[in-house]
């Protein structure tokens, strides 16, 4: 037997023996304590992500908690780790990542045109961040205290784009005690990373600084045939200064001041689909002469301030600022061929306030406030890229369709159009957009008798957009268009003219779509209910119940190809949910599971309206639904061992999805997975001796939304199970250290990621496996 088949045995056995203490559960685990501090670990695990501090089993939402302790005993290094380790959450950087089976971003296949809404947010310590930063994927999780996933809707505390769910970040805050903490790493294929965190006291009790940074290089696993580049490369910076301020002179006063600066560039992940006969998973390079790559610059600023009055009411208030960049260099032509690239430059300035007025009293709790939130956006893109004709509805069956000719006749008019197939296509687009948010929210706990409580909320939402575009397209290889007059001395004045309106046709679709489409604004405003009940079983076993709505405004759609604007009503969704939440052996064993059933109406959908691959718009066309569960369990032996484990089920599935190309009802989410899964153990002796093993699993996907009685193969992201390790050593004195041996993916499995999409030749595999030696000391 070899090793990596010993090893498999071994892990597997450990699994069924790990199994049979406890059932699968969320990622979301209480922290392996030290000796000594193993029960109660619950009660202090907070959740910050409902505006009131409350421990984990306190809550009937869902909510998946990962702690620092457990992001460095997992070796977890960004957000996407967080999430790809989560019941119910995917997620595949670069890509996008979904909650419950819904897409962070869109469920439809071509995304919102001219949109900056979505349908999970991700907040860092209350400010939220651009859904570009957030997609590329490059926030790093060094010093961060917590990660809070609230799955489900998030609607009435969080306001918009919270849809479908949200995501809480808290970093570490200052200390009054001087320390210091560093991490460096080294592994295969030019991975290195430095990460430092210092800070203490300036006026004893007072006032205290934090300075943290990060530097973490890649040079990843795909190879640019053409250029020799590092396709998939990452080069990741950021610095967070914090100081915290609490005056003797007022006691009950907290002022934290925060400014951070990170700098994130990565290479995309794409790799050409191999030809029939090859191995997908065994190709990993990239054709392209232009390399593509993203990248993105983010100043945040926050303050936050906090009084409390007395041992009952507290007021704080959180103010946000980010400055965020996001642009692209793009191959134009997806291809070896030199000449042309795609740019684009994004810049979104977000402001935002916050007013809480938090209340606690033996029967009674909640919190009472108001937000406002404002966001500019400015979008340049330009540059040039290759369209088949196909792709502009220029086809052999259209023109039988749409001139009468037959099969013969329109195979000699598509060769006359060979030199002009593909189009060359120049682009210049300019879109800038405000979106200001006013709402006022309530959530109050209320226990109305022993054994019960009522939870009721409310958030009423008044949302205002501002949408202006100017486009101008141009068809730059248009002298290579078949000559009306010379065709028709060839083949008859019947083919002059259909080729000149051919040719006008294609001319025209480019003038169509360069357009300027006025400053235009739209306002929606919402009042969103949120209802549930708690009965308490015991101290340590509750159920729940509870009935909440949820909605993402309307907006305004861009037709690039037709070069108008046109506005879509907002969507809404009626959430119900079941919760268990209960504690076993005296607090060393937490068994906890949601229900759910989401009823979503007036979805908005991104469909193609056949005029080609541009001739999209957004409308409320669809209807949904999404059901499933979460079942988690930790369990903590003794103080040497702790298991843990999660189990995610969602199904979705349109229920009224109608377009010209025919019914969508019964098919499913994009990149939707039903199951999800994950186990872990760790160990850590009093000798220094340490190791965690786990093990996520994550069912298939489509990748492209198809009508049903579709031909051919559908596109489909794989199914697959990741095993991950860590092990070490740990010196315990006034130098706290450990080294540690990290391996990603250790059987090296591969599978196709995140399959093709926009008809590029390109598709995303999986990551293989990464080995890395890591040295962590804290003074």
């Amino acid at each position: 037997m070899n090793i990596q088949s010993w090893a498999r045995t071994a892990l597997c056995d450990a699994v069924r023996r790990g199994s049979a203490l406890m059932v699968s559960a969320a990622v979301a685990s209480t922290s392996v304590m030290a000796e000594g501090e193993i029960n109660n670990a619950i009660e202090e695990v907070l959740v910050t992500g409902l505006k009131v501090e409350r421990s984990l089993q306190d809550t009937p939402v869902s909510i998946s908690l990962t702690t620092a302790e457990d992001m460095e005993v997992q070796g977890m290094v960004d957000l996407y780790d967080v999430l790809s380790r989560t019941a119910n959450v995917s997620a595949e950087p670069s890509n996008s990542f979904s909650i419950r089976g819904i897409d962070a971003f869109n469920v439809s296949t071509t995304g919102h045109s001219g949109s900056n809404s979505g349908l999970i947010s991700v907040f860092v310590d209350g400010a939220s961040l651009p859904y570009r930063q957030v997609k590329l994927g490059g926030l790093g999780i060094w010093d961060v205290k917590q990660v809070e996933v609230l799955r489900g809707p998030q609607s009435t505390l969080q306001g918009r784009n919270t849809l479908a769910g949200a995501v809480v970040v808290t970093t570490q805050e200052p200390s009054y005690e001087w320390g210091a903490d560093v991490k460096v790493v080294a592994g295969e294929n030019g991975q290195n990373e430095i990460g430092f965190a210092a800070g203490g006291a300036i006026i004893d009790d007072q006032l205290a600084i934090r300075v943290t940074g990060e530097s973490r290089e890649f040079d990843g696993h795909n190879k640019n045939i053409t250029n020799g580049d590092n396709a998939d490369f990452i080069d990741n910076d950021s610095v967070t200064v914090k100081a915290l301020f609490e005056p003797e002179a007022l006691p009950g006063f907290k002022a934290l001041l925060k400014v951070s600066r990170s700098d994130n560039d990565s290479g995309a992940p794409i790799v050409n689909i191999p030809t029939v006969g090859q191995s997908a998973e065994s190709q990993r390079t990239l054709d392209f002469d232009v390399s593509p790559v993203e990248y993105t610059e983010t100043d945040l600023y926050s303050l936050r301030l906090s009084y409390e009055f007395n041992d009952h009411w507290t007021l704080d208030s959180i103010t946000t600022y980010t400055d965020a960049t996001y642009g692209y260099v793009w191959d134009g032509d997806a291809s070896p061929t030199p000449g042309l690239e795609q740019l684009d430059r994004r810049d979104d300035e977000t402001k935002s306030q916050e007013l809480r007025l938090v209340f606690n009293y033996e029967t009674v709790s909640g919190v009472i406030g108001a937000y406002y939130s404002d966001l500019e956006s400015q979008d340049v893109a330009g540059g040039g890229r290759l369209l088949p004709l196909a792709s502009l509805g220029v086809t052999e069956a259209n023109l039988m369709a749409g001139f009468g000719l037959d099969a013969p006749t329109a195979a000699l008019v598509m060769s006359l159009y060979g030199p002009v197939d593909p189009v060359v296509l120049g682009i210049n687009n300019d879109t800038s957009q405000n979106i200001s948010s006013t709402a006022l929210f309530a959530d109050v706990t209320w226990r109305f008798a022993e054994q019960w409580d009522l939870m009721i909320g409310a958030r009423y939402d008044q949302e205002t957009q501002e949408f202006a575009s100017s486009s101008l397209y141009t068809v730059d290889n248009a002298s290579d268009l078949p000559d009306p007059l010379a065709v028709a001395g060839i083949y008859g004045a019947t083919a002059g003219m259909l080729v000149g309106g051919l040719n006008s046709q294609l001319l025209g679709q480019a003038a169509s779509a360069s357009s300027a489409v006025p400053l235009s604004d739209e306002s929606y405003n919402e009042l969103l209910p949120k209802l549930g009940l708690t009965y308490h079983l015991s101290d340590d076993m509750s159920v729940s119940a509870t009935y909440q709505e949820a909605y993402r405004s309307g907006g305004i759609s861009y037709n690039i190809q037709r070069g108008y604007a046109k506005k879509y009503d907002a969507e809404y969704t009626e959430n119900y949910e079941l919760s268990l939440r209960s504690v076993w052996l005296e607090g060393d064993l937490t068994v906890n599971a949601n229900l759910f059933y989401l009823d979503w109406q007036d979805q908005q959908i991104s469909v193609n309206l056949g005029g080609g691959q541009y001739d999209t718009e957004v409308i409320n066309a669809g209807s949904s639904k999404v059901k499933g569960f979460e079942f988690s369990a930790d369990y903590t032996v003794n103080s040497y061992w702790n298991f843990y484990g999660s189990l995610g089920f969602a199904k979705s599935e349109f229920t009224d999805y109608v377009t010209t190309q025919g019914s969508f009802d019964g098919r499913p989410f994009t990149d939707s997975p039903e199951w999800t899964g994950a186990l872990g153990a760790t160990y850590r002796a009093d000798n220094g001796v340490f190791a965690n093993v786990n093990a996520v699993y994550t069912d298939d996907s489509i990748a492209q939304l198809t009508p049903n009685g579709s031909n051919g193969e559908e596109l489909k992201n794989e199914s697959h199970t990741l095993v991950n390790i860590r092990a070490g050593y740990e010196w315990r004195s006034d130098l706290d250290w450990g080294i540690y041996v990290n391996v990603q993916n250790l059987f090296d499995e591969e599978y196709v990621a995140y399959a093709e999409k926009g008809g590029i030749g390109t598709h995303t595999l999986s990551s293989p496996r990464q080995a890395s030696l890591e040295l962590r000391a804290s003074f």
